[in-house]
């Protein structure tokens, strides 16, 4: 485990260390900020999901402000104190990544319209394309078009090396990640590089001391946490932006409502929603004079979205830290229709009261005892949404995952369960705890999605109307194999359960195991045995059984816990009465599908020697 996992709530010690990187004339004078990624049109049409917007939808927004009485300024202009006056109805454009389509698409028409715009670069991928999601290659810009846009006025700033989250970094990585992005551009371009761009908006407190050390003078964040000049919020460009929409997003007005100063908030549930980074679309409206009010300017609140309701649902217990971390990756989404309910398993630690204290908006369900994963319906009982997102207390959402989940489901009304791609936070690589449920010669596929027979509940999608057709997660599994088991029914329902890799779960591997991994695998061994025996049919069972046992007695000579294994089958066949009264075994035809999945890429896929070297 790496010694600096970067935390992003807010902690009480903080909010003093922000006065020091505040310098309120420079976020004062900050006119409101448009961010675009990529646009797109038929000539080009490398699409990222939930940020490409349509060049005919870019520009009508442009016309609209400019009908309006907008003036586009300079971002730089807000770091030249020296210029006294500025317009009253000004923003400014900024488009991350460097995409090649902002060369052959919008700086023309930005040159048509007398329009500056910055564009944020991410200088180990110039020339190259973007790396950074799942499945999407977007081409993005060389030196020689940065170099010659840069003598027609466009500005350029950091957007890091590599466009990796800061938040997942060491803190060296996070210095070198400013520092070397900024000394590149500067030494390429030859002028002072003075504002970074965050990737997906986020950072901390440290991460923004860093971008000071580093010689930034302004840092761009997203609508969250405490603005200073380290953490410059912009607005998101839409395709769906109506006239309506992207004038209230430049409005000034609209400005000063959400970053208004922490003193003046402080004791309103909006100061409380800003001071603890989350979206602060609520009701409650400073009482001021309003300006612009030809905008129509209203309060959104996110009761009106027409997106689905998504319920992300966490169990934890004893977590406190990793609890609060796993919450404010769901209040980074790109997603905004959402809620959080948390379900705690008698913890000790002060998780209840921490959450209640930094999210009060969170349903929170306290039990005075662990209940397992049994937990998990009590969570989905009270759940408003129609998607449940399952999610480990010590597991983060990637930015765009609720996004991408929820364009899945409308996509395939026959899939009940997504099953995110789950990594490791600090390697980025494939978790090797929860992140594979297949076989090792499945992994090539880890990046496309396929009908699989199995999900992992920490990181897994499922709509609300499969809990009513089939039932909880089954409450004789205290832990573990409770995912495998629910899609047994969710199979025998005539659902189809997909490995989904768009939504992307970063796994925070505890330094400290909470089960040693013999008494894990025994665990383990119990639950596989007990839903073989309740749920398979008979063929199915006599085909897996003697396998599962004949493995986990391997496993057990070659770790050393061979005895244990014995001894916990011995008491286990002392329940096998018990078990056999519940018996419900799944219908052939989801039999048959199980088992050709499981042939092609389940257990039935794994070649002897494989297996020994990455399961036993």
């Amino acid at each position: 485990m790496l010694e600096t996992t970067l935390r992003v709530y807010p902690q009480k010690e903080n909010l003093d260390h922000l006065a020091l990187l505040d310098d309120q004339d420079i976020v004062d004078r900050c006119p409101p900020i448009l961010v675009y990624h990529n646009i797109v049109d038929k000539d080009h049409p490398h699409i990222s999901p939930g940020c490409s917007v349509m060049l005919d939808d870019f520009k009508s927004q442009m016309e609209t402000l400019h009908q309006k009485g907008f003036e586009c300024v300079s971002l730089f202009e807000m770091l030249q104190p020296s210029i006294k006056s500025l317009p009253k109805k000004r923003f400014a454009l900024t488009f991350d990544d460097g995409s090649e389509d902002f060369y052959f698409l919008v700086a023309p028409y930005l040159r048509e319209m007398n329009f500056p715009a910055t564009v944020f670069i991410v200088v180990d991928r110039v020339g190259l394309t973007s790396n950074w999601e799942a499945n999407v290659h977007i081409p993005l810009m060389n030196w020689s078009q940065i170099q010659e846009l840069q003598q027609e006025e466009f500005t350029f700033g950091s957007h890091t090396c590599t466009h990796s989250r800061l938040l997942f970094l060491t803190k060296e990585q996070v210095e070198h990640e400013l520092a070397h992005s900024k000394d590149m551009l500067e030494e390429r371009l030859q002028v002072s590089v003075p504002i970074v761009a965050y990737p997906c908006g986020e950072s901390n407190v440290y991460i923004q001391h860093q971008a000071l050390k580093a010689g930034y003078q302004a840092g761009l964040g997203t609508i969250s946490g405490f603005q200073n000049r380290y953490n410059i919020w912009r607005w998101p460009g839409r395709s769906k932006d109506t006239p309506k929409t992207i004038c209230r997003k430049a409005s000034a007005t609209y400005q000063r409502y959400i970053r208004s100063k922490i003193w003046f908030l402080e004791g309103t549930s909006v100061g409380q929603a800003v001071r603890k980074g989350r979206n602060p679309w609520l009701k409650e409206l400073p009482n001021w004079e309003l300006e612009d009010r030809e905008l129509d300017f209203e309060v959104i609140t996110k009761t009106e979205s027409t997106e689905p309701l998504v319920s992300v649902l966490i169990i934890t217990w004893n977590r406190k830290e990793d609890v609060l971390e796993t919450i404010q990756s769901v209040y980074n989404q790109a997603y905004s229709n959402f809620e959080v309910i948390l379900v705690d398993n008698g913890s000790e630690d002060d998780t209840v009261e921490a959450v209640n204290t930094y999210f009060p908006d969170v349903k929170v369900i306290a039990h005075r005892q662990n209940k397992g994963i049994s937990a998990r319906n009590d969570g989905v009982e009270i759940a408003s949404g129609e998607i449940i997102f399952c999610l480990d207390s010590d597991a983060s959402l990637g930015a765009y995952s609720l996004q991408h989940v929820v364009r899945k489901f409308r996509e395939a009304p026959n899939v009940g369960v997504l099953n995110s791609k789950i990594v490791n936070a600090d390697t980025m690589k494939i978790d090797p705890h929860t992140g594979w449920s297949y076989s090792e010669e499945a992994k090539e596929q880890q990046d496309t999605a396929f009908t699989t027979f199995s999900f992992s509940e920490g990181g897994a999608a499922i709509r609300k109307s499969i809990f009513d057709l089939v039932g909880g997660f089954w409450e004789r599994l205290f832990f573990g194999c409770e995912g495998f088991e629910f899609s047994l029914r969710v199979m025998d329902a005539g659902y189809e359960i997909c490995y989904f890799p768009d939504s992307i779960i970063y796994h925070r591997t505890s330094e400290k195991a909470r089960i040693h991994s013999g008494a894990r695998d025994t665990m383990f061994l119990n639950n596989f045995l007990t839903i073989y025996l309740a749920r398979f049919p008979l063929w199915l069972m006599v085909l897996f059984l003697p396998g599962k046992v004949a493995a986990t007695l391997l496993r057990g000579i070659k770790r050393g816990y061979f005895k244990d294994v014995l001894k916990n089958l011995w008491e286990f066949a002392k329940l096998v009465p018990a078990i056999l009264k519940e018996r419900d075994p799944i219908c052939r035809s989801a039999a048959m599908k199980f088992y050709k999945l499981q042939r092609d890429h389940g257990s039935l896929s794994w070649g002897l020697r494989s297996w020994w070297k990455n399961k036993s």
